[in-house]
């Protein structure tokens, strides 16, 4: 099956470029804000870099726990960072967040989900859970500029 991207989904934040990665980036306070994440382990004790490896735990509902492992493949400071999850024998799931800077203390956060199911089987998985990550998507670029706020507290 072909790949399925949500459609690509954007926030304009408080904050420069470089604040905004550094806010993005920060693999240890995602589970503050990031919505249906429960926390993150195996987080690197260094700025985050293309191949470092990190697991986060999701809630998926009652009783449905999930750790997944991520592999970081792009970390460009105030311009992108991605993430794709390492175990891909049903599907490969990509997510890349695109920084613009707009203006002095602005920049826009696009967010961008891709999904390759590994074997035709796997096909009709593939589009329900691209269903899933749009709605997503659009709970976690809402609850953004609340935890950018959060983090900054912490800074």
């Amino acid at each position: 099956m072909d790949l399925l991207s949500t459609s690509p989904r954007s926030v304009d934040l408080d904050i420069d470029a470089d604040g905004a990665y550094a806010f993005l980036t920060d693999l240890e306070f995602l589970p503050e804000w990031y919505p249906g994440m429960a926390g993150v382990k195996d987080v690197p004790d260094h700025d985050v870099a293309s191949g470092d490896h990190f697991v986060e735990r999701r809630h998926l509902g009652p009783g449905v726990n999930v750790e997944i492992e991520l592999e970081v493949t792009a970390a460009e400071e105030a311009r992108r960072f991605r993430v794709v999850n390492t175990n891909r024998s049903v599907m490969a799931i990509e997510a890349e967040y695109r920084l613009v800077e707009l203006g002095p203390g602005r920049t826009r956060v696009t967010l961008l989900h891709d999904v390759r199911p590994a074997r035709t089987p796997f096909a009709p998985l593939g589009v329900a859970v691209n269903a899933m990550l749009a709605r997503a998507d659009r709970k976690q670029l809402d609850a953004m500029p609340d935890g950018l706020e959060r983090w900054r507290a912490t800074q």
